[in-house]
């Protein structure tokens, strides 16, 4: 018996950083999030090639000055550039 599929676009991405810079980030305190304190990151820069593997179609990504990842300079942990923390 053949079972009737349906192919949904599946997306594989790449990610290429070119460069890597030390700067400076204000977080919101864990106790209090109305005191901001600042921190030193590690910020990574780069782009995203996206390919559809159903239409081996490619796709480029690059947004200029955002960061692709950003790292806690102090302890090695990870921020989310939107949530600050």
């Amino acid at each position: 018996m053949a079972a009737n599929m349906e192919i949904i676009d599946a997306r594989v991405t790449q990610v290429h950083i070119n460069d890597v810079r030390l700067g400076w980030m204000m977080v919101p305190r864990q106790d209090r999030q109305d005191v901001l304190r600042l921190i030193p990151v590690w910020d990574f820069y780069g782009y995203n090639i996206v390919e559809n593997t159903h239409t081996g179609e490619t796709e480029k990504e690059e947004y200029l000055g955002h960061s692709q990842l950003t790292v806690n300079a102090l302890d090695g942990s990870i921020i989310n550039r939107i949530t600050e923390y």
